[in-house]
């Protein structure tokens, strides 16, 4: 089976299964169509990702262990980071014009 470049799709799960015995099977490939992100998508998706490791190390600070120099520093870009995902979504916007009308 052969996939030209325009179809966009990803071979998600090929794999030839055996059993011992005669009872010998296979599987087909699953197809699952590429899901094409937007630069906004893609930077909300990495800050995201940056949010779940500072959370993972404010817990692990809590529990009693020391962090690094490293691990420090980027727990304390959890407000740049929080931010970057607001001005993302256009609640800074909103949280703009909410005080102006105050």
């Amino acid at each position: 089976m052969k996939f030209k470049q325009e179809d966009k799709l990803l071979i998600t799960d090929i794999r030839v299964t055996s059993k011992r015995g005669s009872n010998k099977k296979t599987r087909e490939a699953q197809l699952t169509p590429l899901k094409v992100l937007s630069s906004k998508e893609k930077l909300l998706r990495g800050l995201k990702k940056k949010l779940l490791a500072i959370n993972s190390l404010i817990e692990k600070e809590q529990t009693g262990a020391t962090l690094d120099d490293q691990q420090r520093k980027k727990v304390d870009t959890l407000d740049a980071v929080m931010n970057d995902i607001n001005e993302l979504l256009g609640d800074n916007a909103t949280e703009a014009d909410d005080g102006n009308q105050s």
